[in-house]
């Protein structure tokens, strides 16, 4: 085996290994509140709390094994999906879909003055974007907004997306993209793999594309995402 080779399957076996965890966590809460609903004779109320935790959980489910393929594609150099005319709302909005369930106390306020189509992997992009979403909601107060400001920039669809966090402490900014990296904030606020900010880096990687980390002048975080959007040729087909 040739060390590209076997680095490849290193990274591939790490996201299954740090995830596996949170997988075997999520069907257990599924199977415990199925067998809570078959069990008993619960009221509405119940039912209704019971049903919402298992689609809660499993679409946290389909979120890791999306995770996991997507990943695993980019690691054994397939690539993922090809690129594709895309409205910027489009991967705005699948992008926010992912996270709905578990950012579900924070609204996310979108301003964009985007209106042409863009040339990207755009499940990509919004798998990254969904993933920098997830990480603000997990470190701002319930009921703040999450910011999200989209606009073209010198050939690049720009992403930025602003929280109203704690920000990100200097030491922590130059390995906040590393894999399993959680800084000391990040470990007083919740559990957690550390690979949600990693795994955007690879995507958007695998994009064309990249993501830096700041805050903001009047508090909270900052990630600004940015993809070769392709979008001053012809964009007919779209």
């Amino acid at each position: 085996m040739t060390s590209a080779a076997h680095s490849t399957e290193s990274l591939v076996d790490a996201l299954l290994a740090s995830l596996s965890h949170d997988l075997k966590t999520r069907l257990t809460v599924i199977a415990a509140a199925a067998d809570n609903l078959r069990r008993s004779v619960p009221t509405a109320a119940d039912q209704r709390d019971q049903s919402e935790l298992i689609l809660a959980e499993t679409v946290r489910v389909n979120w890791i094994l999306q995770n996991i393929i997507e990943v695993s594609h980019i690691e054994t150099s397939t690539g993922g999906p090809p690129p594709e005319w895309c409205d910027p709302m489009d991967i705005v909005i699948a992008a926010r879909g992912h996270v709905e369930h578990h950012a579900r106390s924070h609204p996310i306020d979108v301003t964009t003055d985007v209106e042409t189509p863009v040339w990207v992997k755009g499940r990509l992009a919004a798998l990254a974007l969904a993933h920098v979403l997830e990480n603000a909601a997990q470190y701002s107060p319930d009921g703040s907004a999450i910011d999200v400001t989209v606009r073209s920039r010198q050939g690049e669809l720009v992403i930025e997306v602003g929280d109203h966090g704690p920000g990100i402490g200097q030491a922590d900014l130059p390995r906040i993209f590393d894999r399993c990296y959680r800084g000391a904030l990040g470990i007083a606020v919740r559990p957690g793999t550390g690979l949600g900010l990693w795994i955007a880096s690879r995507l958007l990687a695998a994009n064309g594309g990249r993501v830096r980390a700041g805050n903001r002048p009047g508090g909270g975080a900052q990630f600004t995402i940015s993809l070769p959007s392709a979008s001053g040729i012809s964009a007919a087909g779209f």
